[in-house]
């Protein structure tokens, strides 16, 4: 094998890992790029009889204690603000992998919802009708969070729609073929992971198939393979056919907006019989229990579509596995292994391999299962005293620790060129009761531990953990990351935050009133001090938005230099773009620009700059 499908495989596997064994949730950005989750460990259900509406479209917030479980009021609203009845509303703590983790409640006449005795925990809302689907982001950092006491206005579109015939090689209608709509482009054009969409449908009597509620985006449209519920299907063994009749090398894209019925994506079903791949899943030994097992999938190697999958039962001395219907070209095929429950935490992994299929069945193939990495820690949060210049800062209520939202991301750059692989990178979680936390099913990589403080009065003080040298030391990896390896578990890390964060609301403005602002830019805080010139925990930048204005929020006091910068092509279609000061070259390349744009603003503990005017210095970005 070739270094660079080496470095291939290497991506699309942390790609398959961080898509497979976690939630995503994307926050709003902070001092640095916020992905956040909490896991809950016990939760409760409520669906209130007579939510009232909730009229304001911002955010109220209102006093909860503590102690109390509380409540998240708001609307579910068409894009026209009209009220959307029986709606279902479903509120999750952010990156939590407990499936009994959610809340929901109906909307009522006026689209009105109350979710009520909610744990202390930051949330992410959705919201499902029938043809409606949540409108595009523009990045994946725009997702809001919602904590207790605060309501929120959800705004959904119509979902788009593809209809079509599937007939056979005598043009006979072909009844109960399921087909799938595998969304490969988003609405702006960037590129998504290759999965399949949730709306999943077989034909009818006549051969029509009608998949609805898909969000805009380009999509190819698959019928047969991917069988996932394990039942015999009648086209077990077939090749899947994609529109128009074609291999997925050769699919026919079809671009659909919010509300479009694209008619007439007839499929005509080749038929035709594929290969077999076949081997064993060896090692992830712990893993004993009855439901114990390993789920193996196929993925297309030039596309990364997941072409089909199936699973092996670890209690079977045997561990055999056989993938159908496969049609000659190159694969990588990988697996993960069930966790057994709570008594098993365990990840279990097969890094992927390639698999090439020319004209014969592939037998033999071997997955073996190696664990991953893992990291536990603490949050401590220091409030301010009641003399401190900070206190000012104090809310209407305390923040809990479980409401601080925390994200592993990898630091190398490698992981950043593949878009792709750019969406699960991350890992996310967030404090217990016990202000504990912990990250799994890590790669063998150097990560860098990224926060949402509980509230925007809070800023991330410090990360450490415990040195090699001495357990009476810590080593700030707040700067330089965490080096893990394979199977690792880093223990005793320590994220304190604190009390007295400032925020900066503005716009940038043209260099003259006759000149244009570029169509994306994007605005840093870059400390002035010498001293704080490697700390990352004191860097931020967030993507303006269309009209210029910006928002830079958790920024520790201090003074900064602020600069706008274009995004430049080549991140156009990154999802959520790494951050230019974990670069060292970039880090001082910002660094130089900012100081010869000479835009310094200091900020006093607790204090709310808006309506601040950054002019933009097309010089300082050559």
């Amino acid at each position: 094998m070739t270094k660079a499908q080496t470095k291939a495989m290497t991506k699309r596997f942390a790609s398959l890992i961080h898509h497979r064994v976690t939630i995503w949730h994307t926050l709003a950005l902070g001092p640095a790029l916020l992905l956040a989750g909490a896991a809950l460990a016990s939760v409760r259900h409520q669906t209130p009889q007579n939510p009232p509406p909730a009229t304001s479209p911002q955010r109220e917030t209102r006093t909860t204690s503590p102690q109390q479980f509380g409540e998240i009021i708001g609307r579910v609203v068409t894009e026209e603000g009209q009220p959307i009845f029986n709606a279902r509303v479903s509120a999750i703590a952010v990156g939590s992998t407990n499936p009994g983790g959610s809340y929901s409640a109906a909307t009522d006449a006026e689209g009105g919802f109350r979710l009520t005795d909610l744990p202390p925990a930051a949330y992410n809302l959705s919201a499902n009708a029938p043809g409606y689907v949540a409108p595009p982001l523009a990045s994946l950092s725009e997702r809001p969070v919602y904590r207790l006491g605060e309501s929120a206005r959800i705004a959904l579109i119509k979902g788009g729609v593809i209809t079509g015939k599937v007939i056979d090689a005598g043009d006979a209608p072909i009844t109960g073929i399921t087909l799938r709509a595998i969304r490969v482009r988003d609405g702006e054009g960037k590129l998504v992971a290759p999965t399949a969409a949730s709306q999943q449908r077989p034909t009818d009597d006549r051969g029509i198939y009608r998949l609805f509620g898909l969000p805009p985006g380009t999509y190819i449209v698959m019928a047969a393979g991917l069988n996932r519920t394990g039942r015999p299907s009648e086209h077990e063994g077939e090749v899947p056919t994609f529109h128009p009749s074609a291999t997925r090398d050769t699919a026919v894209e079809i671009t659909i907006r919010s509300g479009e019925e694209v008619s007439g994506i007839d499929i005509r079903f080749r038929g035709e019989r594929g290969r077999v791949i076949s081997g064993t899943v060896t090692g992830g030994t712990g893993g004993t229990g009855a439901n114990s097992g390993a789920s193996i999938d196929l993925r297309h190697l030039a596309t990364g579509t997941t072409i089909n999958s199936t699973s092996a039962q670890l209690s079977d001395t045997r561990r055999g596995f056989a993938i159908y219907g496969v049609p000659d070209g190159d694969y990588e095929i990988s697996a993960q292994r069930f966790s057994s429950g709570p008594s098993d935490p365990e990840t279990f992994v097969a890094l992927p391999r390639r698999v090439s299929v020319k004209g014969a069945d592939v037998t033999g193939i071997e997955l073996p299962l190696t664990a991953l990495a893992s990291i536990t820690g603490r949050v401590q949060l220091e409030p301010a005293s009641a003399e401190s210049p900070a206190a000012a800062c104090a809310g209407k209520r305390s923040p809990q620790p479980q409401e601080t939202i925390l994200a592993t991301r990898r630091t190398d750059v490698a992981a950043d060129e593949n878009e792709l692989l750019q969406r699960w990178i991350s890992a996310t979680s967030a404090p217990d009761a016990q202000s504990e936390f912990l990250f799994r099913s890590l790669t063998a990589a150097r990560y860098r531990i990224e926060v949402r403080p509980p509230g925007e009065s809070w800023y991330v003080k410090s990360i450490t953990a415990p040195s090699p040298a001495s357990a009476r030391q810590t080593v700030d990896i707040g700067r330089g990351g965490l080096a893990l390896r394979s199977g690792e578990k880093a223990k005793g890390l320590t994220v304190t935050l604190t009390e007295g964060a400032g925020s900066v609301r503005g716009r940038v403005t043209p260099e003259s009133e006759t000149a244009k602002l570029p169509a994306r830019l994007r605005v840093h805080a870059i400390p002035v001090e010498r001293e704080r010139a490697d700390d990352m925990l004191r860097y931020a930048q967030v993507n303006a938005a269309s009209d210029g204005s910006f928002t830079l929020t958790n920024l520790a006091p201090g003074k900064y230099w602020l600069l706008a910068r274009v995004i430049s092509d080549d991140e156009i279609t990154v999802i959520t773009p790494r951050p230019a000061a974990w670069d060292n070259n970039e880090r001082a390349k910002l660094r130089r620009e900012a100081e010869a744009a000479k835009v310094e603003i200091e900020l006093q503990p607790c204090q709310r700059v808006s309506d601040y005017a950054l002019r933009y210095a097309p010089s300082t970005n050559k």
